[in-house]
């Protein structure tokens, strides 16, 4: 899944996402198996025990003990056969995967920082789900991110520190989150042969981190396998542990089920207000960006080069004039007075002109109107959107168009416009009922006899259809010479030619305005909701 957005870097976000997705995922499967003896994990930071101690409570050796630094990488769980049916049933998933052993001729294991390795046994003294875990201050960060999410299933955290560690940063921020969570802590301090110093590290801990009536457990260093000191407090350590699984009310249980609903509810209200702020940034960009296109459309309706008259009729007015020829009703008409009149003044003509069959090509565009009215769209969004993620993004993907791509638009565009008027004037010849066809030839004869000799006089200079294109083009026409030329329908055919000039420019800036919201589009905010049957390891 792609997580996006505007004003939040996309990795806090997914970040925010993940984390609300996990306790949804939790907080589905704890509730549904509420009937579960309890989850014990073991944490804290490097090298205080962990793994030493776990085998010791489990009574087996399934997880490595070394000196190495890290020992364990993932979570190693001690589960009674019962109950590991519960971890590998589909409906309501456990949210890890899960590897599924024996611990007999076992050797011990370093743990997989990408599932949760469960050892199955058949003590029926002991019930406790117990999990070894990676340090929390692992200098690898996968099997600190491993710990993490084993803090959020545990029902019960002990929390094991030294003489050496037990001021450290990152492992007392365990217990203060455990703190404000409201899990079940007990503090173990491992190693620890002076019961004065214990005593010292115990009511510092109270005074700066712990609640009131948390149990602490100061256990000695192991100075051999079969250490009986050190045997006798683990087995302390082991029956508290023992009593406070033997609830049949469950009420650790529920009440953790209740605090991750809780906390989950709160993720997803913070993940909310995230979202409606990405909402609301998205609005905005999007307004920006709808304010630049109307700010250079602005600017190109005013630029006096945008509505230059020699270059609209060099580039517009022979598509005019070569489509009205094709469809001329007097055509006919004047082609016979014109050979008819011309021969006698043959020879005072100087020039012979001869009519073009194929729709002229426009010529080039001088691109400097619209260039600058991008370039007028750019720096308004350049200066109105403060978002960095989304000008990186601009950046990167680069819409501004070059000069090339406006004139191709422009082409392509012009064709549409002399499709138009092809079609324009089809519809107003055959809107000319047979009658009005007669009056307007008749009439010809009379008026259309001067202007050709005028024509063919001059050698070729004007035609009649120039002096009529000149109405918008030519108000030398009297009332006869309107009606022959039906030049009102031509007014309003040249006026929507403008019109239609005018959206081709436009949508040159409305090109580039949709590549610039394609990216926004891309950093549009979705609402996401945990889903379940996620794998969270």
């Amino acid at each position: 899944m792609i997580i996006k957005g505007i004003s939040t870097d996309p990795v806090v976000f997914r970040e925010q996402i993940n984390q609300a997705r996990q306790h949804f995922q939790l907080f589905k499967w704890k509730q549904h198996h509420v009937h579960l003896p309890n989850i014990i994990v073991l944490l804290g930071g490097t090298g205080t025990g962990k793994s030493t101690l776990f085998n010791a409570l489990i009574e087996e050796k399934i997880s490595v003990e070394s000196v190495r630094r890290p020992t364990t990488s993932g979570g190693i769980a001690y589960v009674h056969s019962k109950y590991i049916g519960s971890f590998q049933e589909s409906k309501n998933a456990f949210p890890f995967s899960t590897d599924s052993h024996i611990p007999d001729n076992l050797i011990p294991f370093f743990g997989n920082p990408k599932k949760l390795t469960l050892v199955s046994h058949e003590q029926a003294s002991f019930l406790p789900i117990v999990i070894d875990s990676p340090d929390v201050d692992s200098v690898c960060l996968e099997n600190k991110d491993h710990a993490q999410k084993l803090f959020l299933l545990a029902d019960i955290i002990v929390f094991v520190t030294s003489c050496e560690k037990y001021a450290d940063h990152e492992p007392l921020e365990i217990i203060n989150k455990a703190k404000k969570d409201g899990k079940k802590i007990i503090i173990v301090l491992n190693k620890s042969d002076d019961e004065h110093l214990a005593k010292s590290i115990h009511e510092q801990l109270m005074t700066i981190v712990l609640p009131p009536n948390v149990q602490f457990f100061p256990i000695p260093r192991r100075k051999e396998a079969a250490d009986s000191e050190y045997q006798k407090v683990v087995t302390h350590l082991r029956n508290h542990i023992l009593d406070l699984s033997n609830d049949s009310k469950k009420l650790i249980k529920k009440q953790d089920v209740l605090l991750l609903s809780k906390r989950l509810n709160q993720l997803i209200s913070d993940l909310q207000i995230k979202i409606d702020a990405e909402t609301a940034a998205y609005k905005e960009i999007e307004q920006i960006l709808l304010n630049a296109a109307q700010t250079a459309k602005d600017m190109l309706m005013q630029s006096p080069a945008t509505f230059d008259r020699a270059y609209f009729d060099a580039c517009i007015k022979p598509h005019i004039k070569a489509v009205y020829q094709r469809y001329d009703l007097l055509a006919p008409v004047r082609k016979w007075i014109f050979e008819t009149i011309r021969k006698p003044f043959f020879l005072l003509s100087s020039t012979h002109q001869n009519q073009a069959n194929n729709l002229p090509h426009p010529p080039e565009m001088d691109l400097t109107p619209v260039l600058s009215a991008l370039a007028e769209y750019q720096y308004y969004v350049k200066k109105h959107v403060n978002a960095a993620i989304f000008q990186q993004h601009l950046q990167a993907r680069s819409p501004e168009l070059d000069q090339k791509m406006i004139n191709q638009l422009f082409q392509e565009k012009m064709i549409a416009i002399n499709r138009w008027l092809t079609e324009q004037f089809q519809t107003l010849n055959q809107g000319i009922p047979v009658q009005k066809r007669v009056g307007i030839h008749a009439l010809s004869l009379i008026w259309g006899t001067a202007i050709v000799g005028l024509e063919a006089m001059s050698g070729g200079g004007l035609s009649p259809i120039e002096l009529a294109l000149d109405s918008v083009i030519a108000p030398y026409l009297t009332a006869g010479a309107t009606e022959l030329f039906v030049v009102n329908e031509l007014k309003t055919i040249v006026h929507n030619l403008r019109n239609q000039y005018m959206k081709a420019l436009h949508a040159i800036i409305e090109h580039q305005h949709r590549a610039y919201v394609n990216i926004l589009e891309i950093l549009k905010p979705e609402t996401t909701r945990p889903r379940n049957g996620l794998v969270l390891m």
